[in-house]
């Protein structure tokens, strides 16, 4: 199996569900009685996109699509950025975000530098 393949299953897996899980949250953030613009609510808005971004580029990657490659890399930089932010902050990790961090660690390598075919 190819490397974007194996890297388009698992963040189509990552993506989806943390694209679910936040959807909740924003369902949730939304639904208070009392609506306000709120910096979670920026956040949350904000990391939806990014996954539910990546859930589409991850389908892209299957098929071995450059720019996906690229989005998705982006989408693991974004989510060891969280995990890094989310530990400094509250000085723990969640057993999810965790493992998602060191997914998104692990395959930072070949989704942002692809290996170079040498032409013989």
């Amino acid at each position: 199996m190819k490397t974007h393949h194996i890297l388009g299953i698992l963040w189509l897996a990552l993506c989806s569900a943390v694209t679910i899980s936040m959807l909740g949250w924003l369902r949730q953030l939304l639904s208070q009685s009392e609506f306000r613009l709120t910096p979670n609510l920026l956040l949350a808005s904000f990391m939806f996109v990014a996954y539910l971004t990546g859930a589409i580029a991850s389908l892209f990657l299957l098929r071995g699509a450059v720019w996906a490659r690229t989005a998705v890399g982006i989408v693991a930089v974004l989510s060891v950025i969280a995990c890094i932010s989310q530990f400094i902050a509250m000085g723990r990790l969640s057993a999810f975000a965790g493992a998602l961090g060191i997914c998104a660690l692990a395959s930072l390598a070949p989704l942002l530098f692809p290996p170079r075919h040498v032409a013989a």
